[in-house]
């Protein structure tokens, strides 16, 4: 396979506005979902200039964008401006879309497409609830699925950003955090407690994608199931496999199948759907224990080997630490870059990728060794030392990688 062609051609970040950190803005906000935006309209910008930097200079082309259009970081303007940065680069942008939930199109704002705005104005067409998640709060308002309107203005609106914004396609949800429990809801679905639903999905979302082909048929269109795929659904697939047009490309969600321990994922099983992508929450908040500023190598490796077994056209994982400061995500970004183009190799082909980094291939492997090891090892402290103390000639080094490897390692023993 040429090295510099991807087997999981698309593949790329999946970011969050308000918790992406790449600039120096001292504003770092790394948990939570319906956060406000804190940091300067101009920080906006050059956090995500520096990623698509990255990203070009590696080859990783597509870039998932949640809060995309959002007022208190300058709306249809600085989105404009995103995506011309993102042209420049060679990166494809994807928008990240609520329907009938996370805010429609236009996150935050007092924006005709803002599904906010769309409620307070018709709040007959809001979801019955439950429970109250603070609806005034951004993102957290949700429409009913079963009124035809709610339709029509998800359809209206994808098409308004698909016709004035030079996006390459979107990222769909129809949210996981709540149900409608109306009368028309329950007559369709039935009485459900669950967060999320595929009976929706295979209701609402193929008027939207159709709404968005209609004037994109080009736009690569994703959305999100939620849930990891297993033998039940190869087996039985579910009704939005059969009511969703087969050129948008449904997004697993890998979480729980690739990591820790790959169990749950038995080689070549592949999903009911025409395409697919996954996404993975591992290297990031939303995972426990958080692992956001973790070293997620060997989980890279075995997401890209087994999503290329399984006929995925690519893998999404978090972009949002700037590997300016962690030098974990260093070798994660190194690494996913590494294993898109060669999805069999195995850590020690990707170490030997490392020794201008660690002062030589040899040192990398070894490195890279201790790092993915088992930490109840009795041997690795006094291991670490040694090394230390034989390759004091590398204390020269940029980051000091072989100190930057002995803290890591430390951590991950306490």
């Amino acid at each position: 396979m040429d090295s510099k062609v991807s087997a999981l051609p698309l593949s790329g970040f999946w970011t969050w506005d308000h918790s992406t950190n790449w600039s120096a803005d001292v504003t770092k906000v790394e948990s939570g979902c319906f956060n406000r935006y804190a940091k300067t309209p101009e920080s906006f910008l050059e956090d995500y200039r520096l990623l698509m930097d990255a990203m070009s200079a590696q080859g990783i082309g597509w870039l998932i964008i949640w809060g995309l259009l959002r007022d208190s970081h300058g709306g249809e303007g600085a989105a404009h401006e995103l995506l011309r940065l993102a042209r420049e680069r060679g990166v494809r942008v994807l928008a990240g879309v609520g329907v009938n939930a996370y805010g429609g199109v236009y996150w935050e704002g007092d924006h005709p497409w803002n599904l906010g705005t769309w409620l307070r104005k018709n709040p007959a067409l809001r979801a019955a609830r439950r429970k109250s998640l603070m609806p005034n709060s951004c993102g957290r308002d949700i429409a009913c699925p079963s009124k035809e309107e709610n339709i029509a203005w998800a359809r209206q609106a994808v098409q308004w950003l698909l016709t004035r914004f030079d996006v390459a396609g979107m990222n769909l949800e129809t949210g996981d955090y709540g149900l409608c429990g109306c009368d028309d809801c329950r007559r369709a679905c039935g009485d459900r407690e669950a967060p999320c639903a595929f009976e929706d999905m295979a209701r609402v979302l193929p008027p939207v994608i159709d709404a968005a082909c209609a004037v994109r048929p080009e736009a690569v269109i994703t959305y999100a199931t939620y849930a990891p795929f297993d033998s039940a659904l190869a087996r039985t697939p579910p009704a939005f496999a059969r009511t969703i047009a087969p050129q948008a490309v449904c997004q697993w969600t890998l979480t729980p199948m690739a990591g820790p321990a790959p169990d749950g994922w038995p080689e070549g099983l592949r999903p009911p759907t025409a395409r697919n992508v996954g996404f993975s929450h591992w290297g990031s908040q939303w995972t426990a224990p958080n692992t956001r500023h973790a070293l997620i190598i060997e989980h890279i490796r075995n997401l890209c080997r087994r999503g290329a077994r399984s006929g995925l056209e690519g893998i999404f994982i978090h972009g949002e630490v700037s590997p300016e400061y962690s030098f974990a995500w260093r070798l994660n970004y190194a690494a996913f870059a590494h294993f898109l183009r060669r999805p069999q190799d195995s850590l020690e082909d990707f170490a030997a990728t490392l020794g201008a980094l660690f002062g030589g291939e040899e040192e990398a492997v070894v490195a890279v060794r201790w790092l993915t090891e088992p930490t109840d090892s009795p041997t690795l402290q006094a291991r670490i030392a040694e090394s230390l103390r034989r390759h004091e000639r590398h204390a020269a080094l940029p980051h000091r990688p072989w100190d930057q490897v002995a803290r890591m390692l430390w951590a991950r023993t306490l």
